[in-house]
């Protein structure tokens, strides 16, 4: 299936035939509105219009994808949700720098002033040579500067084979927005490839970081399982190749407000997913345990105790709210509602309400977007 090609238009000529004779089930009440695609990795590899189609198989009554720094996947999959009759909504994620709380933990933990950031509610790219459009380019390349950087620090640590950004890495995305998942499906798939089997590669990494080699075993043959134990043991906090971040790693979270907001789109914060007032899980990172891929999990409101709302997280949500209520949401549901005039059935999009999406149900809110790392 050519559905998640890197050719576009063998994706485009799939999608449409698929459409046509592919039988979906009726629409339901569930929604997945943060999905990564392949622009910014899927632990699927699923492109923008195969998201939209595996969606439209689960009857989802909306969907959204959400990609890492970049906008590439907008127009497919807006073109797809068209295309098979499934409202969609595209935001972007990224990580900033919250220069008021310098010294807080907010949502990436151990890393004092980083803060996950969303917009949401694109509907068109920034004009060209817009300001707008000079903040994604230097995300972008922030991003490439950051991934060289750390993978320097772990060649430096590496004996049997070296990682080269442009060879190794950048190939295996199809645009050039190369994560830190696409770094470590790098180093796993070059360990197998010089070192010639699981089992050595797995001995190389028992014995680089000092751990058990029945552990480096038992995940060493899913490369789901054995990327994200990389992740954890290179890259993140206490890897051989992190370094903490300060106020030049990231762009300023007013700066990238400014882009989303002359999107005409709205600036909103990422839940972080590590609490028990969120029950929601997305597909396309990473697939978690006993659940199929692209199941959808529906969010259930719950109040929070007060000593979480008295912390120091939940005080940078409620100064980064005070920020955003600069934002227009009323011109950007106007944006969505016009492209959809047309679409060939009642559309409406649902509220945004603070930082949040919400759909009333059953006389009840339902939060139905969160974010994760």
């Amino acid at each position: 299936m050519n559905l998640s090609s890197f050719d576009a238009s063998l994706r485009r000529a799939e999608l449409t035939s698929l459409a046509a004779s592919t039988q979906f089930p009726p629409e339901n009440d569930r929604v997945n509105m943060h999905i990564h695609t392949f622009f910014s990795y899927n632990g699927e590899g699923w492109s923008p219009s195969q998201i939209a189609y595996e969606m439209k198989k689960l009857g989802l009554y909306s969907a959204a994808i959400c990609d890492f720094d970049v906008l590439q996947g907008m127009d497919e999959f807006i073109a797809a949700g068209d295309i098979l009759q499934l409202r969609t909504a595209v935001g972007f994620e990224s990580r900033v720098f919250f220069k008021e709380y310098a010294n807080v933990d907010i949502n990436s933990p151990g890393e004092a002033g980083v803060f996950y950031f969303m917009g949401f509610g694109f509907v068109k790219k920034p004009a060209k040579g817009s300001q707008a459009e000079k903040i994604l380019a230097d995300m972008l390349e922030r991003s490439h500067a950051r991934n060289r950087a750390v993978i320097a620090r772990i060649n430096a640590k590496l004996d049997a084979f070296q990682l080269d950004y442009d060879k190794d890495v950048l190939p295996i995305t199809p645009e050039g927005n190369a994560t830190e998942r696409h770094i470590c499906v790098a180093f796993y798939e070059k360990s197998l490839k010089v070192l010639g089997s699981p089992e050595k590669a797995a001995e190389f990494w028992a014995r680089i970081f000092d751990a058990k080699l029945e552990d480096m075993m038992a995940k060493i043959n899913n490369a789901n399982a054995f990327t994200d134990l990389l992740r954890s043991k290179l890259i993140k906090r206490g890897g051989i190749g992190y370094q903490q971040p300060d106020d030049k790693t990231f762009p300023a979270l007013d700066t990238v407000i400014s882009m989303i907001r002359e999107c005409r789109a709205i600036p909103m914060t990422a839940w972080l997913h590590s609490g028990p007032q969120l029950e929601f899980q997305r597909s396309g990172s990473r697939r978690p345990q006993g659940r199929q891929s692209g199941q959808i999990c529906r969010s259930r409101p719950r109040s929070r105790p007060a000593h979480q709302r008295r912390n120091g997280r939940q005080q940078a949500r409620t100064a980064s709210r005070r920020r955003l209520r600069r934002a227009s949401p009323q011109k950007a549901s106007q944006d969505v509602s016009e492209r959809r005039a047309g679409h060939g059935r009642p559309y409406a999009s649902p509220p945004f309400r603070g930082s949040f999406l919400h759909r009333r149900e059953g006389g009840q809110d339902v939060q139905i977007h969160g974010g994760e790392d």
